[in-house]
């Protein structure tokens, strides 16, 4: 394992089939916002935090976190939420109770005018992850054992994770993508690892 994050993967593989040298500049990514976007009607006007409760149902299910209602529950009163989510075929995002559904109502640069204003996000390891990452916003990211920490954690997030506690990611994760491939599943059918982290670890974090 060489112990680099995802932005170096990326840059490092551009290297490559550009044949050309690019400097490391940052561990964040750039998502630069226009005049004319910055002037437009905000959708929500009162403080919030954007919470992601899906995954994509072709690839990473073992991404799926069973509590994220129980979540938005605790922080009731404390929190307002607002749900986002790509409503696709190949997408699964269930509706939660006393949120604000923006799920489908945004092009993906809405998405990140969305981002630039929230407080914070509660995700998986996902696109709103990066965005946050992106304008330099708290998100709380509920990781599992899946994927190595060094290779995901951006600034200002907090990384809830099981890797090194279980015997299937001593390290650097499982790497599994499906949740069939799981072979550490809890009773519910679920990867253990993403029900070993508790609601009230989310709303603490």
């Amino acid at each position: 394992m060489t112990g680099l994050p995802f932005a170096d993967g990326h840059r490092m593989f551009l290297e490559r089939q550009l044949n050309t040298c690019i400097p490391r500049c940052g561990m964040k990514p750039d998502i630069f916002l226009s005049p004319s976007e910055l002037a437009l009607p905000r959708k929500v006007l009162d403080s919030y935090w954007i919470i992601n409760a899906g995954y994509k149902q072709n690839d990473y299910t073992l991404k799926y976190y069973p509590y994220y209602q129980e979540v938005v529950n605790m922080l009731k009163g404390k929190i307002q939420f607002v749900q986002i989510g790509l409503l696709h075929s190949t997408h699964k995002h269930p509706p939660l109770e006393g949120v604000i559904d923006m799920r489908g109502k945004t092009t993906l640069r809405q998405l990140f005018l969305l981002s630039h204003y929230a407080d914070g996000a509660v995700c998986c390891v996902s696109l709103q992850m990066v965005i946050q990452a992106a304008f330099g916003k708290p998100c709380v990211v509920i990781a599992g054992a899946r994927e190595g920490v060094r290779w995901q954690i951006n600034p200002d997030h907090r990384f809830l994770c099981l890797n090194g506690s279980m015997k299937c990611a001593p390290y650097d994760g499982c790497w599994k993508s499906r949740i069939e491939e799981c072979t550490f599943k809890s009773k519910n059918g679920n990867a253990t690892c993403m029900e070993l982290i508790r609601p009230e670890d989310i709303v603490r974090a």
